[in-house]
């Protein structure tokens, strides 16, 4: 009977050691998964957050040369649209590394269109601020789905 004794509760003492080995090994593992996830979402959103600001930015550069081109149309009694394309041929010369100017990103619709993306995404653009309004596994699940 001591002997059966003594094995059982060896046998518990094993069972033990390794569900405590199992646990902490689990909880390491999903501990810095979590963390992973959390830095993931973290950098999806700084990344909206710049994209949205970089966008915004487009749009203030596109105003100015409109702006630009307009008062210098004014200046010398040409036309706005001759104006502006020869202004943008000047600048894609002087820059000299084939940056061509891509319509999709300086048109008053092209900037709104792109942030009407960042907002399928699943962020709230409110002015400058950038919110992500669905949870990283949401959107995991519907990009999946789709």
């Amino acid at each position: 009977m001591e002997v059966t004794t003594i094995a059982s509760l060896g046998a518990m003492f094993a069972g033990f050691t390794t569900l405590t080995i199992a646990l902490h090994h689990w909880q390491k593992t999903c501990s810095r998964q979590q963390n992973e996830i959390r830095r993931l979402a973290e950098s999806r959103s700084n990344l909206a957050r710049k994209f949205v600001r970089q966008l915004r930015q487009a749009r203030l550069y596109t105003h100015l040369e409109e702006e630009y081109c307009l008062r210098l149309a004014k200046a010398t009694d040409i036309k706005k649209l001759t104006i502006k394309k020869d202004v943008r041929r000047h600048v894609e010369d002087v820059l000299a590394d084939g940056t061509r100017r891509n319509g999709r990103y300086v048109t008053e619709s092209g900037i709104q269109n792109q942030i009407d993306s960042v907002r399928e995404m699943g962020f709230e653009v409110e002015g400058e601020t950038v919110i992500e309004t669905m949870n990283h596994g949401s959107y995991q699940r519907a990009a999946v789905a789709a």
